[in-house]
Order: C-alpha cells, then sequence, then structure tokens
C-alpha cells in the first residue's frame, strides 16, 4: 500500500531518478575506498624492497654507536657517532677554538658491517663504569649505543672490565675511526 504524496524506494530505484545529492554520496565513497586499497597496497613493501633490505648489513638492532672523549683543563670535547648513513666527528678545544673542527660525511657499508660484526650488545650492556677523571683535570672516555627501541647504553672510563676486553676489536675499530675523522681538514 502506497502512502499519498510519498513515492516508494523501489518506483525511485525503477525511476533512475536518483539525486545529484546520491550520487555525489556513491562517488565520493567509491572514491575513498579506491585511495585506501592503493594506499595499502603501497604500505606492503614488494619483493624487490624486501631483498633490497636483506642485503643490508645486519644491525643487531642498533641505530648508533659513538665514542666521546672530553674533559681536562683546556675543556676538550671530542664526539663520534656513527649510524648506518651517517659518521658524524667533532673536535673543540675550550681555550683555543683555532683548531676545532667538525667531520660530517656518510658511513661506508663495509665500516658499519664490520662493527656490527665486532659489537656484542648483551656484553656492551654489563661493562661497568671506571673512576671519572675529570676531578682531577683529566679526562674521561665515554661509549654509547643507541637502539632501535630508543633505548641508549653507556659506559665511562670502563676500559679495565672484563667485558670491554671481550670487545676489544669493536672499540679497537672505533677508535681508529677516530684518529682518521680526526686527521681530516677542517
Amino acid at each position: 500500500m502506497e502512502r499519498a504524496g510519498k513515492i516508494p524506494f523501489y518506483d525511485i530505484l525503477k525511476q533512475n531518478t536518483t539525486s545529484s545529492f546520491m550520487k555525489t554520496d556513491i562517488t565520493a565513497i567509491m572514491i575513498t575506498a579506491l585511495i585506501l586499497a592503493l594506499s595499502a597496497c603501497g604500505n606492503n613493501p614488494s619483493a624487490k624492497d624486501k631483498s633490497a633490505e636483506n642485503n643490508r648489513p645486519a644491525t643487531n638492532g642498533i641505530v648508533r654507536v659513538g665514542y666521546k672523549h672530553y674533559g681536562g683543563m683546556g675543556g676538550l670535547s671530542v664526539t663520534l657517532s656513527i649510524t648506518q648513513s651517517s659518521t658524524l666527528y667533532s673536535y673543540s678545544l675550550f681555550i683555543d677554538s683555532s683548531n676545532n673542527r667538525r667531520y660530517d660525511e656518510p658511513t661506508e657499508e663495509q665500516t658499519w658491517a664490520k662493527l656490527m660484526d665486532e659489537l656484542d650488545v648483551e656484553a656492551f650492556k654489563k661493562i661497568e663504569n671506571g673512576p671519572s677523571y675529570l676531578p682531577v683535570d683529566g679526562t674521561d672516555r665515554e661509549f654509547f649505543i643507541a637502539t632501535e627501541s630508543g633505548q641508549e647504553f653507556m659506559f665511562i672510563n670502563g676500559e679495565e672490565d672484563e667485558h670491554f676486553k671481550k670487545l676489544q676489536p669493536f672499540f679497537n675499530h672505533l677508535l681508529a675511526i677516530h684518529n682518521a675523522c680526526s686527521e681530516q681538514p677542517s
């Protein structure tokens, strides 16, 4: 039964007289669905992306390693920070800034790979701090690592710790990079 003044919904469909508002809604829904489908496809790495990812050196969950050397009567500050993509070195001396320098270059893939091969994260975490030499105008040496999850681990003057000695190749390599950076022109 039909009520006076009202047209049943199926009659509207039969007449194919869909309102422009309804056409706009359907078009908008279809475009939105298409955009969502395409963007979902973009979030899945292709096989090519996965194979390139597998060819990168393992990072052990590490995103940054580094070394700092600071203190002394002259106000020494040396920082070496290495990520898979960049190596940053800075040197400054408070009492004589004429030799201050900064080095910022891409990290070579084999350098990062070797550092990651030499680094045992669990052993690094166990290294205990040694005494600070700052109170007697000495300098302290700090080694640090940072993980993908945002955790940072560091120690100061831990060279006498047994775990430091187990990681000696890693620390020697880090100091060799430091020495090479320090010889670069400013």
